[in-house]
């Protein structure tokens, strides 16, 4: 038993003597003391009566010597008086408290007994009211006779106080002993069994209670000694088991870490695989879906244009299918990347929009994008990824649906501290799913229709890629749907806060500022989509619903600058035809747009017979709208406009590629763009050729047997440092190249190519190399007006017009630009500083140019010297907006 048990059973013992005792003791010492206490009243008051006695015999003595005057009989009274054992003094005053005689003396102590008595004559009626008393008895008690008594009272109330005292504690120890000692037993043993000698048992002798308890404490203990006995045989039989079992175990771990190793072996097997299968299936679709193109603007019969037609949309299938079953790949390897930046989020869609319109107009589908005012254009998100989804939602949606619209929106769900939550939705008029199909179709290779004669194609990847793209952005994907009415795929990604200026790019366009535009479109989604571009432009806009309407407004004395007509599914071409002519011969509109949901050529000539001065498919990228409206309110030609440059292009290129048929398409694209081309076969000629001749571009293929392309780079970059490479590669990224060194190549495209990726990449490298052949001066001209006249196709008129533009756009990007430094947000600085660049590559404004170039790398490189470049960009800023511009060509 250990101390702690000890004194809880002391504690025990304790509390019993003191219940048993206090009573004990109590009982008898309150009634010792309320004896003796009553006994000393008693005393005092008999005492009392004694006094008053001898007082009131001492009055009736005095009255007449009083009355008298007899002194001699009055001191005769008192001194008979004071003889009294129990008088120790007596006093007689006259009626005015004169001592008229006494006895004895008077103590000055308050443990006295003194009696005062007043004398009356003899036959009034003592104590009636206006009588006063002849005189006055004074009697002082001895109280020393009953001092003995008092001892004697408190003795014998002592003797009883001690005897019950003793009795107490007599019947307080035999008690506690019969209960305290069996239960200290029983602690004890309770106290041995915990400690594991369970072989104690209780043998105190105990009666009544405490004979159960002693009972329940030995029959538990035998329990538990049974029980401990069984626990012992189990755990020696799980110990034996647990042995064989750890046995079996480390067998199996051995096998798992070799399944491990095969496992990881295979994984790389089919990572390698895949990247071999994206190569050789890329490089032969290079070949078909390339001169597929080349095929298709040649001159063509009916069948023959069909037949390519079929050819051309089969390879795209094909190519897609890959693309979805290598991001599926990644996605179970955990290898999707994604890297966000700076995004323009309304340019993405637009150009979903484009690729898939082709499609769209087929089916005579409007496509409509609606972007919400207040939400941001400028978001910070992985550009590629987010194209992947929505083209994926917009394409499922062109595929489902056979007659209607198709609307993308774009709305801000919320903001927040740090950024904002932004939704995205696709909703179709198509055939719509029932509550099972929706259940199913975000499963892999899962689709809508999964009988024999099913209708749509696909893969059935493409939805469970977007729900992991979209999860990676912090967001997700829902679905509302029902049969035969439609249905809506809307996703949210979370973007962080970039700079609220820039977060609607507004064209500040002068030449449209308060311009007048008459709009046809019965589509009322399309109309809103259509209006809203138009006011951003600064234009001021009236809608016409339908063709009366347009008559109406035609009648008015307005005068438009421009009418756009914009068709539907609810006009066919007659109609169109028809209106378009009505626009160009009335004297209200002075130019005149068509909108077609066709690129058929055929259409577009008819129209521009009926005096249309443009015709354009829809969808029309809102920027690409206002420059086309521009262009054709100033009268320029369609080939001045800078972003959509159709001119030749008149530099040499060097060709290297080992598939003849890859090699053959890239030359017929770039002399068809009007480039000077060499070819070569190997990276061994294409040395050669570098060595003997001069080239401004080299677009090398990176797989070659021999001298691949990344050695080929090398060497060729050991010759010239300053020559761009673009590497051509059947890879799906960049990513997949362990060994390759970025600063090798300035571009990289990704097989198949075609003539649009290989004219924007060549100009892109030829402004670069014009502004890095000028960054070499030591002194860069403000503004070069030959330049500027150069870039804008040698059009002195569209020159202007940009510089304008330039100088508009830059007032409002210098204060975008101290606001964020402010911040210190790179981020935003970067796509503000990006836009500027573009700006000034159309516009001669070397100086600026090379100051926004300076400062754009110092920021993407995150250097923390920018801030000095963005007090020299300030600078240059301003004296571009001083400089004079030449009135002439």
């Amino acid at each position: 038993m250990d101390s702690q048990t000890h004194k809880q059973g002391w504690k025990l013992k304790h509390r019993l003597l003191l219940l048993t005792l206090i009573p004990s003791i109590l009982l008898p010492t309150l009634v010792a003391v309320y004896y003796t206490y009553a006994q000393f009243n008693g005393l005092e008051n008999m005492l009392a009566k004694q006094s008053k006695a001898h007082a009131l015999e001492l009055t009736l003595a005095a009255e007449y010597p009083v009355i008298m005057g007899y002194k001699q009989l009055l001191n005769t009274a008192v001194t008979e008086l004071s003889t009294e054992p129990d008088v120790k003094a007596a006093a007689i005053y006259d009626k005015n408290r004169k001592l008229l005689a006494s006895a004895g003396n008077f103590s000055t102590g308050n443990s006295k007994l003194l009696t005062q008595m007043p004398i009356y004559m003899r036959g009034t009626h003592q104590g009636v009211e206006g009588l006063a008393p002849i005189g006055w008895v004074a009697l002082e008690t001895d109280r020393s006779a009953i001092i003995p008594m008092r001892s004697s009272m408190i003795i014998t109330c002592l003797v009883i106080i001690f005897f019950g005292i003793g009795l107490s504690c007599l019947l307080a120890v035999g008690v506690s002993r019969d209960i305290t000692k069996p239960l200290m037993a029983m602690v004890d043993v309770i106290d041995r069994l915990r400690e594991g000698k369970l072989g104690a048992r209780v043998e105190a002798h105990a009666k009544d209670e405490l004979a159960f308890l002693k009972s329940g404490i030995n029959n538990m203990a035998e329990e538990i000694e049974r029980s401990q006995e069984n626990l012992q045989y189990n755990v020696e039989n799980a110990t034996s088991d647990l042995r064989s079992s750890l046995e079996k175990i480390e067998n199996q771990n051995k096998e798992l870490t070799q399944a491990r190793g095969e496992a990881l072996k295979a994984s790389q097997t089919k990572s390698e695989f895949l990247a071999n299968m994206s190569h050789e299936i890329r490089t032969p679709m290079n070949g078909i879906i390339g001169f597929t193109d080349l095929v298709l603007k040649t001159k063509l019969s009916p069948l023959q244009k069909d037949y390519m037609t079929t050819i051309h949309k089969s390879s795209r299938s094909l190519l897609q299918i890959l693309n979805d079953v290598l991001d599926f790949s990644k996605l179970e390897a955990g290898k999707l990347t994604y890297s966000p930046e700076a995004t323009a989020l309304k340019e993405i869609i637009e150009e979903s929009l484009s690729i898939l319109a082709p499609v769209a107009h087929e089916k005579q589908l409007e496509l409509i994008m609606l972007y919400d005012v207040g939400t941001p254009e400028n978001v910070y998100a992985d550009p590629l990824r987010i194209k992947q989804v929505i083209t994926n939602l917009i394409s499922n949606a062109v595929k489902f649906t056979n007659h209607g619209h198709i609307v993308i929106r774009v709305t801000l769900e919320s903001k927040q501290e740090n950024g904002y939550i932004i939704k995205v939705s696709v909703a179709d008029t198509g055939i719509g799913m029932d509550e099972q199909t929706q259940k199913r179709i975000f499963n892999a290779f899962m689709q809508g229709d999964t009988t024999t004669a099913r209708r749509y194609g696909g893969t059935g990847l493409g939805l469970v890629i977007s729900q992991k793209i979209v999860a990676q952005m912090g967001g997700e994907i829902t679905l509302q749907s029902s049969p035969k009415t439609g249905s809506t795929f809307s996703f949210t990604f979370f973007t962080r806060t970039l700079d609220s200026s820039s977060n609607r790019a507004t064209p500040q366009l002068a030449p449209l500022y308060q311009k007048r535009a008459l709009l046809l479109e019965q589509h009322p989604l399309q109309s809103k989509a259509l209006h809203n571009i138009l006011l951003d432009a600064h234009m001021e806009v009236t809608i016409a619903n339908d063709a009366e309407a347009l008559t109406q407004h035609l009648k008015s004395e307005i005068n438009y600058d421009i009418g756009i007509i914009s068709s539907s599914n609810l006009y066919d071409h007659p109609e169109i035809a028809t209106l378009t002519e009505q626009l160009a011969k009335s004297q209200s509109v002075n130019h005149v747009i068509t909108l077609l949901n066709t690129t058929d050529t055929h259409q577009q000539t008819s129209l521009l017979k009926q005096g249309a001065n443009l015709c354009l498919a829809k969808p029309i990228e809102a920027k690409r709208l206002v420059q086309y409206i521009t262009q054709t309110i100033l009268e320029l030609s369609l080939d001045s406009m800078p972003d959509l440059p159709k001119n030749k292009i008149s530099v040499q290129v060097l060709a290297v590629d080992d598939n003849p048929a890859n090699l053959k398409l890239v030359t017929a694209l770039l002399e068809a763009i009007g480039c000077g081309v060499v070819s070569a076969s190997s990276g061994i000629d294409a040395i050669e050729y570098y060595k003997k001749q001069k080239f401004d571009i080299v677009f090398m293929d990176i797989h070659m047997p021999g001298m691949d392309g990344i050695e080929t780079t090398r060497r060729i970059k050991a010759i010239n440092t300053s020559v761009p490479v673009v590497a051509l590669t059947a890879h799906a990224t960049v990513d997949e190249f362990s060994d390759i060194n970025l600063d090798d190549f300035q571009e990289f495209l990704t097989k198949p190519v075609s003539e649009h990726s290989l004219r924007k990449t060549i100009n892109a490298l030829s402004i670069q190399e014009e502004a890095s052949t000028m960054s070499n001066n030591k002194t860069l001209p403000v503004l070069d007006w030959a330049l500027a006249v150069k870039r804008a196709n040698n059009n002195s008129e569209l020159a202007l017009e940009l510089h304008e533009m330039l100088l508009v756009d830059l007032e409002q990007q210098r204060k975008e630009l101290e606001a964020l430094a402010e911040k210190s947000d790179l981020e935003a600085m970067k796509l503000v500083t990006h836009k500027m660049k573009g700006a000034c590559c159309y516009c001669g404004v070397p100086e600026l140019h090379e100051a926004v170039k300076a400062l754009e790398s110092a920021i993407h490189e995150s250097k923390g010297d920018w801030q000095p470049l963005l007090g020299s960009l300030d600078s240059c800023i301003e004296r571009v907006l001083q400089a004079p511009i030449p009135s002439s060509n």
